[in-house]
This record gives structure tokens, C-alpha cells and sequence, in this order.
């Protein structure tokens, strides 16, 4: 979380994690990319969030391997993306998968190179 935070309705400033979790908490919110958020309301009435996890930026494509975010040692591979998801096949299966942007970004991340 990053602090400070200032509310863009009425310009009060969140200082620190303390003065936010004195703040009405809203819920949490998960985008498609896998970014979660929780929300809190200011004083005012207007919604706060801050960023509890990153989500990916990175898109996937055809031909680039990703990672479980459980498992590194799961490898997939992407074969297709489409308008609803994306399709995959584990590295040592042969039976392709589909999950939506959502559930992929929350499933896996991709195989980052450390050389």
C-alpha cells in the first residue's frame, strides 16, 4: 500500500495504514488482470482503494510460457487468446485448457527470464 493517499472529492489526506483502517471499509475489488483492491469510503462519502496485489502487465500470446502462481514448476504454455480467455496446455499433458482473463491472471503469471 502506498500512503499518502488523498481523497480527489474533498482533498483530506490518508497519512498512514493507521488513518486507513480507520476509514468505513467498502470491500474489496478484483480486476481482470488480477489486481486486488480494497476500498474505503473518506469522510466525505466518496470510495478510496489502494492496491492490496498486483495484478499482471503483461498480456498473454500465443507461444509464451507462463508459471503457476502456486507451482513455479508448472509451466503452460499459451496456444490461443480470444475475446473470452485464453487457451493453454501444460507443458507435459497434451490436453488443451481455457479460463477466462480473469481466472488466468489470478491462476498464473509469466516465466520471467533472471539472465
Amino acid at each position: 500500500m502506498s500512503f499518502p493517499k488523498t481523497c480527489k472529492v474533498c482533498s483530506a489526506v490518508v497519512a498512514d495504514q493507521k488513518a486507513w483502517v480507520a476509514l468505513p471499509f467498502v470491500g474489496q475489488s478484483r480486476q481482470d488482470w488480477g489486481e486486488v483492491q480494497e476500498l474505503r469510503n473518506c469522510a466525505c462519502g466518496n470510495t478510496l482503494s489502494v492496491v492490496l496485489e498486483r495484478g499482471e502487465t503483461q498480456d498473454p500470446h500465443p507461444g509464451q510460457r507462463w508459471q503457476s502462481k502456486t507451482n513455479a514448476k508448472s509451466r503452460i504454455y499459451v496456444m490461443e487468446v480470444g475475446t473470452g480467455g485464453v487457451a493453454f496446455k501444460y507443458s507435459a499433458r497434451k490436453t488443451r485448457y481455457f479460463l477466462s482473463f480473469a481466472d488466468f491472471y489470478k491462476t498464473f503469471t509469466p516465466v520471467r527470464r533472471t539472465s
